[in-house]
């Protein structure tokens, strides 16, 4: 998306961004998320588990509360044949 080069991003969650706030924000909370649901998965966790994970250091992004469980489970859903 970044190479179109857009003035605005607006995203499914929060308000209207650019392109280097939207970037800063969605890798660090993609990143974030992924290596602490590999984590899990290293050491033969389980869903249950990758849904409580921590992710306090992103709590300040929109919707955080009804967001990270469900987006913790997804990403545990991607990433779990990897491993």
């Amino acid at each position: 998306m970044a190479d179109l080069k857009p003035m605005h991003i607006v995203p499914g969650h929060g308000g209207p961004s650019d392109v280097a706030h939207s970037r800063v924000e969605v890798y660090n909370y993609l990143k974030n998320l992924n290596t602490r649901i590999s984590e899990v998965l290293k050491n033969n966790g389980e869903i249950k588990a990758a849904i409580s994970v921590n992710q306090e250091a992103l709590r300040f992004l929109h919707n955080f509360e009804q967001l990270a469980r469900r987006n913790a489970q997804e990403v545990f859903i991607q990433l779990e044949f990897d491993f």
